[in-house]
């Protein structure tokens, strides 16, 4: 039988074997992807970061707050995919 098929045939998202893990594998994404994903998380956070800081509104300031912190995440993550993975320097003899 099929590791992919259940009793009936039919595909399955994972494997019922107690053997095997049962989680759902999920392929990693590329470089490629991860750069857009924060391109697009950078660009909504300072989106409603601005709005927040132009409108005020019931709630804005802790909305404000997490726009502000979002964007901090989202630009270190880009910085660190975008920088080479270089070894530590060897020290000059």
């Amino acid at each position: 039988m099929n590791d992919t098929a259940d009793q009936n045939g039919n595909g399955a998202a994972f494997n019922n074997d107690s053997s095997r893990s049962s989680k759902l594998r999920i392929p990693a994404l590329v470089v490629r992807d991860k750069k857009q994903i924060t391109k697009v998380g950078m660009m909504i956070s300072l989106g409603s970061l601005v709005l927040t800081g132009l409108t005020h509104f019931k709630g804005h300031k802790s909305l404000h707050t997490w726009s502000g912190i979002a964007l901090l995440g989202f630009s270190f993550w880009h910085h660190r995919l975008n920088t080479n993975q270089r070894s530590p320097a060897r020290p000059r003899v």
